[in-house]
């Protein structure tokens, strides 16, 4: 599991091959999670569990694991090395992308998977799987449905860009908070996304359910 070339599983959707938990995806959660990756290309880890100040000061490990997806204990202050943190991470994002992809009813390309799946990693896979966008993109509005992941219905409000503050207004409801890091992953699933949709156009016939495309 440790190895990035054995990590992830290939399953077959509409024709279409899409992989989970693969070392593609992990990489690109670990750009969200994690930062930057290393100049040889492989992600740089937070290798120390550190209080996630987005999440209350939630114990928080490589990838954004928590002890609420992760089989195995999240301590703050504990080191991971490089290679659990992708053992460990694709096995948790795998199942989450399962989760994901069992809620997608009609064709999709790995980045859009990929976009859909960080959302839900972000926000949970359920919020995800309830979206404005899931819908979107279950009735076929492929667009619609990636521009639904950053923003609301008049295509310029940003929408799950928010966080609480811990206080609630005069009318007993939750404050929220907007953080332009999140606004910023949320265009940048929606780029993705975009540019996953422009491919299953290119390579997918919709008649045949057949893919066109290269094998990941």
């Amino acid at each position: 599991m440790a190895n990035t070339a054995s990590i992830g599983k290939t399953v077959l959707r509409f024709g279409i091959p899409l992989v989970l938990g693969g070392a593609g995806y992990v990489a690109y959660i670990s750009g969200y999670e994690d930062g930057p990756a290393r100049r040889d290309g492989t992600p740089g880890f937070k290798n120390v569990v550190y209080a996630d100040q987005l999440a209350g000061g939630l114990p928080t490990a490589c990838l954004g694991l928590t002890k609420h997806a992760s089989p195995v204990p999240v301590v703050l202050g504990d080191y991971w090395s490089d290679a659990q943190c992708r053992a460990v991470g694709s096995q948790v994002l795998a199942t989450g992308q399962a989760q994901v992809l069992g809620c997608i009813k009609v064709p999709v390309t790995q980045p859009v998977l990929d976009a859909f799946s960080s959302h839900g990693h972000n926000h949970g896979e359920p919020s995800t799987c309830a979206s404005r966008a899931m819908g979107l993109l279950n009735a076929r509005k492929y667009e619609a449905a990636c521009d639904a992941l950053a923003h609301g219905p008049d295509g310029k409000t940003p929408v799950w860009s928010y966080v609480k503050t811990g206080r609630k207004n005069t009318q007993g409801a939750w404050e929220y908070r907007f953080v332009q890091g999140l606004y910023n992953r949320r265009l940048k699933e929606r780029s993705d996304c975009l540019a996953g949709v422009a491919l299953l156009r290119a390579e997918y016939d919709f008649a045949t359910e057949s893919w066109k495309g290269a094998q990941p």
